[in-house]
C-alpha cells in the first residue's frame, strides 16, 4: 500500500469530488481515478462510488477512511520526531580533550553541556590522537596541546608551566620552585616519546647538560599517576593533572624554573564546523578558564 495513494483518498473525500481533488493535488482526474483503483484492488473492496455532485464512501470505505487518516497522522508525527532529531544532531558538537585539558576543563564544560541548545559530546586521548580525528572529521574540535598540522585551523588558548609532581615531603619546604639541574635527582615517571610534557622536559635538560633519572616510561597515564601517588615516585606534568591530590596535601609540586618550561593548549577546529558554532564553543571554554589553576590566557 503506497502511501500516497492513501493520502490522496483521503483528499478526495475532504474534497467531496474528483475534480476539487484533482486540481488541489495538481493531478489529472484520470490518474487520480486510476491510483484510487489500485488502492481499491489491493484492499479488495470498494472505496468510493461517484455520483452527479461528487462522489461518496461506501460502508468499506468509511471505515479505511479512519485508519487512513490515522496512518496519515501516525506518519507526521514520525516526520516531526525525526525532524527534532536531525535538529539536535545539527546542534551537537564533538569536542576531544587531551589528558591535562581534560583534568582541569572536562567537568567544568560537561556543567556548560546544552548552553544555548547545543550538546557537548567529549571524547579523550592523546594530543597526537586528536589531531588525526579532527583532520579525519571524527571530531569537530579538540583541545589539545599543540602538534605541528598547518593543515589545521589552530586557536590558541592558554599556556601552563611544568611542574615537578611528587609525594610530599616530611620536612617542611619554603621552595615552590626547582631548577633544571636539580631534575637529575629525582626519579622521574614519563609518558612515550610523543608525550608532550616529556618532550619539553628532555629538550630542556638536554640544553643544561642535566642527565635526568627516567624509571618508568608509560604510555597509560593512569599507571603513571598511580605509580606517583602510591609509590613515592615523580613526574613532570601540569599543575590541574594533579590539583586536587596537590591542594588535599596527598602531593606537593614544585614549578620548574632557570628555565621555566611551558606547554600551550589549543583548540582545533575541522574545516568542516560553521562560524557561528567554532564561536560558541570556544566561548563556552574561555568562560571556563578562570577557574583554572596556575595558566596564562594566550591571545
Amino acid at each position: 500500500m503506497e502511501l500516497r495513494h492513501v493520502r490522496n483518498f483521503v483528499t478526495i473525500v475532504r474534497s467531496s469530488s474528483f475534480a476539487a481533488a484533482s486540481e488541489t493535488l495538481g493531478l489529472t482526474q484520470p490518474g487520480l481515478g486510476y491510483q484510487i483503483k489500485q488502492l481499491e484492488q489491493e484492499l479488495g473492496v470498494k472505496l468510493l462510488q461517484r455520483h452527479s455532485r461528487g462522489v461518496y464512501l461506501t460502508s468499506a470505505g468509511n471505515q479505511f477512511l479512519q485508519h487512513a487518516e490515522a496512518i496519515i497522522s501516525v506518519t507526521e508525527k514520525a516526520k516531526f520526531a525525526m525532524a527534532a532529531l536531525a535538529a539536535n544532531a545539527a546542534r551537537e558538537v564533538s569536542i576531544g580533550l587531551s589528558p591535562a585539558p581534560a583534568r582541569s576543563l572536562g567537568q567544568l564544560l560537561y556543567d556548560q553541556k546544552n548552553q544555548n541548545g547545543v550538546r557537548f559530546r567529549f571524547h579523550e586521548g592523546f594530543s597526537e590522537e586528536l589531531h588525526e580525528e579532527v583532520s579525519r572529521g571524527s571530531l569537530d574540535i579538540a583541545v589539545c596541546l599543540h602538534v605541528d598540522n598547518a593543515s589545521l585551523k589552530t586557536i590558541p588558548l592558554y599556556s601552563e608551566p611544568l611542574y615537578l609532581i611528587g609525594p610530599k615531603s616530611d620536612r617542611p619546604s619554603t621552595r615552590s620552585t626547582i631548577t633544571i639541574a636539580e631534575l637529575g635527582a629525582y626519579p622521574i615517571v614519563v609518558g612515550s616519546r610523543t608525550h608532550v610534557p616529556r618532550r619539553k622536559l628532555e629538550e630542556a635538560a638536554a640544553r643544561h647538560g642535566v642527565k635526568l633519572m627516567i624509571v618508568q616510561e608509560l604510555s597509560a597515564g593512569v599507571l603513571r599517576r598511580s605509580l606517583v601517588l602510591h609509590n613515592g615516585q615523580y613526574t613532570v606534568a601540569a599543575y590541574g593533572m594533579f590539583a586536587a591530590e596537590i591542594e588535599s596535601g596527598l602531593l606537593e609540586a614544585r614549578r620548574i624554573v632557570e628555565p621555566g618550561i611551558n606547554q600551550s593548549v589549543h583548540a582545533i577546529v575541522a574545516s568542516t564546523v560553521p562560524p557561528d558554532m567554532e564561536t560558541l564553543v570556544l566561548s563556552s571554554i574561555r568562560s571556563v578558564m578562570p577557574a583554572l589553576p596556575k595558566l596564562a590566557v594566550l591571545d
